[in-house]
């Protein structure tokens, strides 16, 4: 716990950026999940494998499709799940797209670009994405942006 709050309290001193992933909403399990299922697919695409060109079309078409589903329940249902939603939609498509090319290594390296993407969101709870649409689903900041009721 002492290490991930050393490396939080880094990137808030290097990027100046507020945190603003957290659990709220289901933005950070959502993110896990980008995570977990964007490895998967690289693994399925990285050639000694040997998975099929239908194996991997099948996975990304539904990766994307659970990248669609999270970003309509951000826009909704009022979630945070836009940033799971905007990385799986076209992210398994680039790589199927590299597969298709038979650029498998590319491909894999394209995998490990965006699991680094998400894994860096999680570490330092920061994303530009949130911060562009004004999201904040970190607990320490909706104590502040709670709205006071008329009375």
């Amino acid at each position: 716990m002492s290490e991930t709050s050393s490396v939080v309290e880094f990137a808030k001193a290097k990027f100046e950026v507020p945190i603003n992933v957290g659990i709220r909403g289901g933005d950070l399990p959502t993110r896990y999940f980008a995570a977990t299922v964007l490895l998967l697919l690289t693994l399925t695409v990285f050639p000694p494998l040997g998975f099929t060109f239908s194996t991997v079309k099948i996975l990304a078409l539904l990766i994307g499709m659970s990248g669609t589903v999270l970003l309509m329940c951000g826009l909704v249902f009022e979630q945070k799940t836009h940033y799971a939603g905007l990385l799986l939609i076209p992210a398994p498509f680039v790589i199927l797209a590299l597969v298709a090319w038979r650029i498998t290594w590319l491909a894999v390296l394209m995998g490990l670009v965006f699991i680094s993407m998400v894994t860096f969101n999680i570490v330092t709870k920061r994303c530009g994405v949130n911060r562009l649409f004004g999201i904040v689903s970190s607990e320490d900041a909706a104590t502040c942006e709670t709205p006071s009721l008329p009375s």
